[in-house]
């Protein structure tokens, strides 16, 4: 099964990289960030849902909420288009 991501687990993954971005360097964050990452998850939450969320799994997850975040900030952007950080484009 796929790892299922509940909002407290993003919450905490990224409370972590945003703790671990002094140490990251101009590339980026490395793949030991994104293991001990996994490592904090699975302390906070030893019952997670879904696939164990390993540190290839954290990586992936950086990816999409990057691009996720990426989208929202080109819309915002957008003439013609509103965005409410409490509502979303609202459609």
């Amino acid at each position: 099964p796929p790892a299922v991501w509940s909002k407290a687990e993003e919450t905490t993954f990224l409370e972590f990289l945003v703790q671990a971005l002094a140490s990251s360097g101009d590339g980026g964050f490395k793949k030991t960030t994104f293991n001990q990452a996994s490592e904090h998850l699975r302390a906070k939450y030893p019952h997670q849902r879904g696939a164990e969320k390993s540190g290839t799994i954290c990586r992936n997850k950086w990816t999409v909420l990057k691009k996720s975040y990426h989208s929202v900030v080109e819309i915002k952007c957008t003439s013609g288009f509103t965005w409410s950080d409490e509502h979303g484009a609202g459609i």
